[in-house]
């Protein structure tokens, strides 16, 4: 029996999730486990590394093995030599050039016009270089606000057709919940409610031990046989105490007969 190859390690900066190599594998069935690194900052580049300790590095090397290693029929690279180039052309120009600056309004308004009689970047299918634009632009901070603008209309058509994709909903869940500050957030508040219904307990068995009740009796008292006086009339003022007396007169009345 063979044993199982183990799956080469996606490793990345946390705030700079690889969105595009993990949608990749996900639709060319490649086997790619992804890990964010603790000891990254915002100079690392992501890294896969393979059982034997070879290593691609830079997304543009990812996305072309994730697009190869599976073994699912996907059209993320044309059969076509001329489509293929064009892919592999769009694919760089993409990771280097779609991110935020002040270059990134010029690049979206380049783009949105390329896509205007387009529904892909290349050919006729979701390509490698699809995948690669979709995967920059879901990290990118600044796209909301892009798209929210309604500057953008071919590119945001395109974005939201390719957002569609369950592959790549299921690649931006998956890295999103690899977050450190998002995991320790929902840790702090699920603490926090646990403590919060814990102390509603407390105070709610204590309320009920401690609530006022009008179960009053007295001791030795015989049915019929108490004998209530009136109340002293208030002289001036009502004080509370007028009240307290009257009412109490009438509850043993009541329960006395």
């Amino acid at each position: 029996m063979v044993a199982a190859q183990e799956p080469p390690v996606l490793t990345f900066w946390e705030r700079n999730p690889p969105f595009a190599a993990l949608a990749a594998a996900k639709l060319s069935g490649a086997n790619i486990a992804a890990k964010p690194d603790p000891k990254a900052t915002k100079d690392t580049v992501a890294t896969l590394t393979f059982a034997t300790g070879e290593q691609l590095v830079g997304l543009p090397l990812i996305l072309r093995y994730a697009a190869r290693a599976g073994d699912r029929p996907s059209t993320l690279f044309p059969s076509s030599p001329l489509l293929a180039t064009q892919v592999d052309y769009l694919v760089d120009y993409c990771i280097a050039s779609v991110v935020s600056g002040s270059s990134l309004e010029g690049v979206l308004t380049a783009l949105n016009e390329y896509l205007a009689f387009r529904s892909y970047l290349v050919g006729y299918a979701t390509s490698l270089a699809d995948v690669a634009l979709w995967g920059q632009l879901q990290a990118s901070p600044l796209w909301k606000k892009h798209q929210s603008s309604g500057k953008l209309p071919h590119l945001t058509r395109w974005w939201e057709h390719l957002a569609t994709h369950p592959e790549c909903s299921a690649a931006v869940e998956e890295l999103l919940a690899m977050d450190s500050k998002k995991i320790k957030a929902a840790a702090s508040a699920a603490a926090v409610a646990n403590a919060c219904g814990q102390v509603g307990e407390a105070t709610a068995s204590k309320g009920a031990g401690e609530s006022g009740s009008f179960d009053i009796q007295l001791p030795g008292a015989e049915m019929g046989k108490v004998v209530t006086r009136f109340p002293p009339e208030p002289s001036g003022y009502l004080h509370i105490g007028h009240a307290k007396a009257a009412l109490l007169n009438q509850h043993f009345a009541d329960m006395y007969q």
